[in-house]
């Protein structure tokens, strides 16, 4: 997850990561097989690292921009709290 995922730019932030990280692996592997170096285990790395840096981002992207509800919700929750 990203430090700051609830703010306004995280979004385009989590586009800009998918997309650099899928552009590294695509130029890593094209020169790897260019060097004749690209066998399993390298692209077994090439996989895991994209299994890490993929899923945060893209949960990101697809969850929903409640950003304005849940903080009226803890204005709710707080002015209860001192109503006791």
């Amino acid at each position: 997850m990203l430090p700051c995922q609830n703010s306004t730019w995280s979004k385009s932030i989590a586009r800009s990561i998918i997309a650099l990280a899928i552009l590294a692996a695509i130029v890593t592997a094209y020169y790897l097989h260019d060097q004749h170096l690209l066998y399993i285990p390298e692209i077994t790395i090439l996989l895991l690292l994209l299994l890490a840096i993929l899923p945060p981002n893209i949960a990101i992207l697809f969850r929903k921009d409640d950003i304005g509800s849940s903080a009226s919700t803890l204005d709710h929750n707080h002015s209860h709290h001192h109503a006791r």
